[in-house]
């Protein structure tokens, strides 16, 4: 991730001076499909959490986590409960996390701001304050 944040920051510099056709092709198409591949990466990951059976080995499946499990966060417990399975897209979920990742290493206040503005949107009712 640190290093698609300094070429996204050393990208956008450079854009900014080219014509944009040529920033278009030469740079800014290049690194949008790096932040794709990067949610990709995220979204598989978050696949493997979130679904029984794709672990590869019993010690895999055994740290699947659990809506019961005391130990998970609050989103997680949510995304994982059987009702609210097919309510989350995780390629939207990805690109978020993506966001808040840059965010909060950019700047903590906007990952604070981000965060916050994504609990009071996704959190369930009993989580909000």
């Amino acid at each position: 991730f640190m290093d698609f944040q300094d070429t996204l920051e050393d990208v956008t510099a450079k854009a900014v001076v080219l014509p944009k056709c040529l920033a278009l092709v030469a740079m800014l198409w290049p690194l949008q499909r790096r932040r794709e591949s990067l949610q990709q990466i995220i979204r598989k990951r978050l696949e493997t959490i979130l679904t029984p059976g794709m672990g590869t080995n019993n010690q895999t499946d055994k740290a699947k986590a659990s809506p019961n499990d005391g130990d998970i966060g609050f989103w997680l417990r949510e995304m994982l409960e059987k009702e609210n399975k097919n309510k989350y897209d995780l390629s939207d979920v990805a690109e978020f996390i993506v966001g808040l990742l840059f965010a909060a290493h950019k700047n903590p206040a906007i990952g604070a701001a981000q965060s916050f503005l994504f609990l009071k949107d996704r959190a369930p009712t009993h989580v909000q304050v």
